[in-house]
């Protein structure tokens, strides 16, 4: 599913002065929190309810309207109408409308605001990768930004700048600012175009919608989300690529053709700017990580490379090469003299040979299905174990990444997801002690623990239901009688 949105490529001055207006979008979003960004969101219900000068097929009145409405709500930043030029009118106006879209088309039908499409030039349109059931469909807009000064109050944002775009590049390829594709694209586009804006615009244009649904999140770091054999809600698998020059591919997912294919091209694309793959590295050995390792070891002679317990588990069907030891740390040279270094942080408990991938310098977490930022994760008793798995996401939260990349879902701020794992985990687990008060099998307890879920997924439920009831055992909190679960304390 699609949800139209807009982002505004808010520029000032020319030339080697150009500069461009990024957003620094807060650890707290569940989408790319922590990322850079151009300021913008999603087309809401008033932006079809407003009436916009100059319209045309190409740049219809409602993402106009979005535009100018996430210029005011992000950046304090009113284009034309009785508010322009007016700070304290402006701030009151923002303020009303944080608190309250519904009055957006007040504030355009007062002249307040006006809205004339010839304001904005069409600058590309991308679509945000498949992580999870919304993409946003984003048309890019430019706006010369010499008269304004955009402003950003903390919330969804947390700050913003201006840079040129040959200092944007640099920031991320050294890894301190952190800018997502398609961000990052459309930044290489305006510098290859020698910062002119129309050249960069008809580039963008030619592109059209045959960009890839995948690509550099940070430095040394693809995602391409492909569809797998995965638990919905999530339908895709996060393959990622990590490191410049020499490439390891992490969790090549999919097991049907259309997407092998898909995966298979992408590489090879990598392949052509003059990389190498070195090597493959599962997270784990569940069918929706590994549908794709023994094509990608054939087909480019690449060695796969895993625990040693995923190497058993997997005895007979993929073909590991090296194992991988827990502490086991991978440097990798990235652009100029920057490097990132993954250690493999073995965590248990999803899966007993699952491993996390931690960049300390970059604080950022490779974390399997440790932890996912759409759907939930399953520990299913024998392979799966609850007590190993709590101590897993303690193990990582020591850590303190800044940036989750899941295999389910899109990157996130990391210490809030691990945080929001273990404080649900617990909650869960007491909810379950506490049912044995009146039941006493995994099966009857999931009506009394999950009713905020719908009754088609209780089977997955009491999966989890059975690993809680292990590891309370396990503590001696319970007690096994035959086949039901006795507390052992009042």
């Amino acid at each position: 599913m699609n949800r139209e949105a807009c982002a505004i490529v808010l520029t000032r001055g020319g030339g080697g002065d150009l500069e461009l207006f990024l957003t620094l979008r807060s650890l707290k979003l569940a989408f790319l929190g922590g990322f850079h960004a151009f300021p913008g969101g999603g087309v809401a219900k008033v932006d079809r309810e407003v009436e916009v000068a100059n319209t045309s097929p190409e740049l219809p009145a409602h993402i106009v309207s979005c535009a100018a409405r996430e210029l005011l709500e992000e950046c304090g930043v009113v284009i034309s109408g009785r508010l322009a030029g007016n700070p304290g009118g402006i701030a009151e106006a923002r303020r009303q409308l944080l608190a309250s879209e519904g009055v957006w088309p007040a504030m355009v039908r007062r002249g307040d605001v006006t809205l004339d499409a010839r304001a904005f030039n069409i600058f590309g349109r991308w679509v945000t990768p498949p992580f999870g059931l919304m993409r946003f469909d984003a048309q890019y807009l430019q706006l010369d930004a010499a008269t304004y000064e955009p402003t950003i109050w903390p919330g969804e944002l947390d700050s913003g700048m201006w840079l040129t775009p040959r200092s944007a590049l640099t920031s991320h390829d050294a890894g301190n600012i952190f800018i997502s594709y398609p961000v990052l694209e459309t930044i290489r586009t305006i510098q290859a175009a020698h910062n002119d804006l129309s050249v960069a615009a008809r580039a963008m244009e030619a592109r059209g919608d045959k960009a890839p649904s995948g690509g550099e999140m940070l430095t040394g770091v693809h995602v391409l989300p492909l569809k797998s054999p995965t638990l919905p809600p999530a339908t895709h698998t996060n393959v990622y690529t990590l490191g410049h020059h020499d490439l390891v591919v992490v969790d090549p997912a999919p097991v049907e053709a259309e997407p092998q294919t898909a995966l298979v091209d992408y590489l090879t694309r990598l392949l052509a700017s003059g990389v190498r793959l070195r090597e493959i590295w599962l997270t784990h050995h569940h069918p929706d990580h590994v549908g794709s390792a023994t094509l990608l070891r054939d087909r480019f002679s690449i060695p796969i490379a895993a625990h040693e317990i995923t190497a058993h588990a997997l005895r007979g069907l993929i073909p590991v090469d090296r194992f991988i030891a827990d502490g086991e740390v991978t440097r990798m040279p990235l652009i100029g003299d920057h490097f990132a270094e993954w250690t493999a942080i073995f965590t248990p408990g999803h899966a007993r040979g699952h491993f996390c991938f931690f960049d300390a310098r970059m604080r950022t977490l490779l974390a399997g299905d440790l932890l996912a930022s759409v759907g939930t994760i399953i520990v299913a008793p024998p392979d799966g174990d609850m007590r190993d798995y709590m101590a897993s996401l303690a193990k990582v939260r020591a850590l303190s990444p800044r940036l989750l990349f899941p295999a389910h879902g899109p990157p996130v701020g990391a210490v809030g997801k691990i945080d929001e794992y273990i404080a649900h985990r617990r909650a869960r687990e007491e909810a379950i002690f506490e049912a044995l008060r009146t039941a006493s099998t995994a099966h009857d307890i999931v009506p009394l623990v999950y009713s905020d879920i719908p009754e088609a997924t209780w089977p997955l439920a009491e999966i989890n239901v059975q690993a809680v009831l292990d590891k309370l055992e396990a503590e001696g909190r319970v007690r096994k009688s035959g086949h039901v679960y006795l507390r052992s304390s009042a």
